[in-house]
């Protein structure tokens, strides 16, 4: 009988372990995708006032300033990756086009225009409020 009792009480802890876990991603992923809002706002909202450059529709971005929407390419190219065999339960915001890691670190010859770092601390925050809600989601246990 007792043997009975620590297998139910064992297989309630499984579903704890599962719930917490199934929790842990949904905050991972609630952090992405606010992390990418977040960047790919400040690309669609940003008016530069930086060089204007003839070959370029819109003014450049300053050193400092999230870089501005010129073709769509680096806003469109934020999404969220979800890939378990990279990440693992998580998830992560990523940047698909090549000069991003340019524009958002800078090189040798232009300053940094940051805009995924800036949109972490967003996803960082929303990471964190869900979170603070798991106790609540584990309410059952």
């Amino acid at each position: 009988m007792l043997r009975a009792s620590s297998s139910i009480r064992l297989n309630r802890f499984d579903e704890f372990v599962r719930a917490i876990v199934e929790e842990a991603r949904l905050a991972c992923v609630a952090g992405a995708e606010a992390t990418v809002e977040d960047a790919r706002g400040q690309i669609a909202e940003q008016i530069g006032s930086g060089r204007k450059y003839a070959r370029l529709p819109n003014r450049s971005s300053a050193p400092g300033e999230a870089p501005v929407n010129q073709f769509e390419v680096l806003h469109d190219s934020i999404e969220v990756n979800l890939e378990p065999e990279i990440i693992g339960i998580g998830a992560e915001a990523a940047v698909g086009a090549e000069y991003g890691v340019y524009l958002q670190l800078g090189t040798s010859k232009m300053a940094p225009r940051p805009f995924l770092g800036p949109a972490s601390v967003v996803g960082e925050e929303a990471v964190e409020q869900h979170v603070a809600a798991i106790p609540a989601a584990l309410h059952w246990i």
